[in-house]
């Protein structure tokens, strides 16, 4: 959840968008491994990596005040075509407001040679189909658990960043049976910045932090979505209680804030973890907002050791 730098960037936006219509996402090929550097081959006797792609599916939400509504969503799974183990974890990746599944690709190139990987593009975002109403945090927690009851999932551990934060406490308080545990990577909205106009000048001194590659994705995202979803969106996403809602959320929950963010201070982290029954606070040092970007190899090694905490499965040879 970043804003753009604007200034002479328009055509490389345009042109950026242009390509991410045009062109279908492959998984990346190469492996990384937290063991070692990495030294962009891949390690002999890795399995394959296979990506699937729903496309787009129609499902209907039943709102609270009675009417129904049909939204859209992707789904995109990566695994490994040898591993048939069925105690791999499940890591669910889910994008914050105006952003796509692209913008966990190199958190979700780490983690698939650990379990299988899932991200989502939520109605309205990533290219599908803008709803025709307003949806709260509880109907993009709806859509997350239709995708995962159609896919055959549970007990995954949910990863939400910025907005998508909101959206896995939710899913995590009213499904727990899909949901093992969660991680918030740069969680909102702070209370030290609870209007639109003081976390857009959070957002502003973001893109002076974070690298141009990364304000170009978030761009192209944006206007991918389009302005009015994005502005109908927020109120939303300030008007949630992150704080409050994970006091119900029985699950083990990591907050990781990157050491530079401007959106998620450390101050209001450290509260979110000490408001869960089982949290605790990790930061990702020299990060900003999108820590799992740059930082996603660390984003990884805690997510890893919170699985491993879990027994969901150990990795003793490969989290160093």
């Amino acid at each position: 959840m970043t804003f753009h730098r604007s200034t002479g960037r328009l055509p490389a936006l345009l042109q950026l968008v242009a390509l991410c219509r045009s062109t279908p996402w492959r998984p990346a090929s190469r492996h990384a491994s937290f063991g070692r550097p990495f030294d962009g081959e891949e390690p002999a006797g890795e399995a394959v990596v296979v990506h699937d792609c729903t496309g787009i599916v129609r499902t209907t939400l039943d709102a609270a005040t009675g009417s129904r509504r049909e939204v859209s969503y992707r789904l995109h799974s990566w695994s490994r075509r040898t591993d048939d183990d069925p105690a791999r974890p499940v890591f669910v990746l889910v994008h914050g407001i105006g952003m796509s599944h692209r913008y966990f690709a190199r958190l979700r190139a780490e983690l698939v040679h650990y379990g299988d990987t899932l991200v989502l593009d939520l109605p309205g975002f990533g290219g599908t189909p803008r709803p025709a109403s307003q949806l709260g945090v509880g109907d993009y927690a709806a859509v997350i658990a239709t995708a995962l009851v159609d896919a055959g999932r549970q007990s995954c551990v949910v990863v939400g960043h910025s907005m998508g934060a909101q959206f896995v406490t939710e899913l995590a308080v009213n499904r727990p049976d899909l949901v093992s545990a969660v991680v918030l990577i740069g969680p909102v909205t702070d209370t030290l910045h609870p209007t639109a106009a003081r976390n857009a000048a959070a957002l502003a001194l973001d893109t002076l932090l974070e690298r141009p590659v990364t304000n170009l994705l978030v761009g192209a995202a944006y206007l991918q979505c389009g302005i009015r979803w994005y502005l109908k969106e927020l109120p939303v996403m300030l008007d949630y209680r992150l704080d409050d809602r994970l006091a119900a959320v029985t699950q083990p929950v990591l907050v990781l804030r990157g050491a530079l963010d401007p959106v998620a201070s450390r101050t209001w982290c450290r509260r979110l973890a000490a408001s869960a029954p089982d949290g605790r606070m990790v930061e990702v040092p020299g990060q900003p907002h999108a820590a799992h970007r740059a930082g996603s190899r660390f984003v990884a090694r805690a997510i890893l050791r919170l699985v491993e905490n879990l027994r969901v499965r150990p990795f003793p040879d490969r989290v160093g």
